[in-house]
């Protein structure tokens, strides 16, 4: 069964706002999701939630997300996270 587009929104839309409310549980539950559907999800989520997400997750798991989103918004989160934190997710 082929998502929407409207079905892809309403689940960022969802994420989003369980991303604002628990950071810690929405960075877990992205962790279960299949790779591709994580990225469709954080894609399509505001810059910065995108770095909330980020600043939550463990460096080792955050370097595969980060070498797959698209370089304007690879760039964008890198600048704007804590230094120690880029440098541990660019070196993972």
């Amino acid at each position: 069964m082929r998502k929407t587009i409207q079905d892809q929104n309403n689940m960022a839309k969802i994420f989003y706002f369980f991303l604002n409310s628990c950071p810690e549980k929405a960075v877990l539950e992205l962790h279960t999701m299949p790779l591709g559907q994580a990225l469709d999800l954080l894609c399509t989520l505001p810059a910065k939630s995108i770095i909330l997400c980020f600043e939550n997750m463990h460096p080792a798991k955050a370097a595969p997300f980060l070498r797959r989103l698209p370089i304007k918004q690879s760039c964008y989160v890198l600048a704007r996270i804590e230094t120690l934190k880029a440098a541990q997710i660019f070196a993972a």
